[in-house]
């Protein structure tokens, strides 16, 4: 009689309370932990002027890549670091490329996620002009400020929106009433 109890309070859980909790962001059924993801973020920050902790961090992202857009994301930006390192320009150009081919596959996962949008709009803001995806550049663009003027980044963590919003600010890709939006979320 215990076992059948304990039984359906699991299935109930599963099935009601699950779902629920995903839905209002208390837990993400796409990130195993959230300290996984933390440390992704981190690792990422510090990684973008190092070639072998871009590498160690490609490494650690491709394992969960398959299964999660967040993950896919930075293994793009992950492979477009490393194109930095290279030194012939056709490898650079093939490397930019597969990079690319990962935004497309996460984005078209997570379409309104801002942290993948964020990735694929630094990427693209560090590249030349001629490899630059110049709609894409500006559909980001448009989208971060929309999400960072309507408040929409309750999902993303202190740390990752502080980061963001530095970025976005120091970018010089945004206009000075713009950046105003930014900077208040730099001190949150």
């Amino acid at each position: 009689m215990v076992i059948r109890t304990v039984q359906t309070l699991c299935f109930v859980f599963f099935i009601v309370c699950l779902p629920t909790l995903a839905k209002i962001g208390a837990i993400s059924p796409m990130h195993s932990t959230h300290t996984d993801i933390e440390q992704i973020r981190k690792a990422y920050f510090s990684a973008t002027d190092s070639e072998r902790k871009t590498e160690s961090l490609l490494k650690e992202v491709q394992k969960k890549s398959a299964t999660d857009p967040v993950y896919r994301a930075y293994e793009g930006a992950c492979e477009a670091i490393l194109a930095k390192y290279m030194w012939s320009p056709y490898s650079k150009f093939a490397q930019v490329n597969k990079a690319k081919d990962l935004f497309k596959k996460a984005i078209e996962a997570a379409p309104d996620n801002a942290e993948i949008r964020f990735l694929r709009f630094s990427v693209q803001h560090n590249l030349p002009d001629f490899l630059r995806n110049e709609s894409d550049f500006q559909a980001d663009k448009k989208f971060l400020l929309q999400t960072f003027e309507q408040n929409q980044i309750e999902l993303l963590s202190p740390y990752l929106i502080q980061q963001i919003a530095t970025f976005l600010t120091q970018s010089g890709r945004y206009k000075p009433e713009e950046r105003k939006i930014f900077e208040a979320y730099q001190t949150k």
